[in-house]
């Protein structure tokens, strides 16, 4: 689990990831969580040296494709899953998939890419 706390978050994402896996049975001693990374090259970055071999990132359909393409830039053998996402209001998407956008874009300003 990877994920800092959010300004307007109670606890960091990695935290409540956590949380909701021990939940739904998961033994809290078989999770790694990582609570320092602000975004998606930071969650690699922080995370990789836990990985071995080739690792699975699990994460939101939208976001797939950027989290795929900054792991394998920073050398992670990786394959991906999609969390389907799941809204009420379709107006949402345009939002969604316009910040994976403006998110690669910047990761090929900034040297990320």
């Amino acid at each position: 689990m990877s994920g800092a706390k959010g300004a307007d978050e109670p606890v960091s994402e990695a935290f409540s990831m956590k949380n909701y896996l021990i939940s739904h049975h998961i033994k809290a001693d078989r999770i790694i969580s990582e609570d320092k990374a602000g975004d998606t090259a930071e969650n690699i970055a922080y995370s990789k040296k836990y990985f071995d071999g080739k690792t699975v990132i699990v994460t939101s359909d939208f976001h797939l494709y950027r989290a795929l393409y900054l792991a394998k830039h920073e050398g992670v053998k990786v394959e991906g899953f999609a969390a389907k996402t799941k809204v009420n209001n379709l107006l949402y998407y345009p939002n969604y998939y316009g910040h994976e956008i403006l998110g690669l874009i910047y990761a090929f300003v900034f040297g990320k890419c």
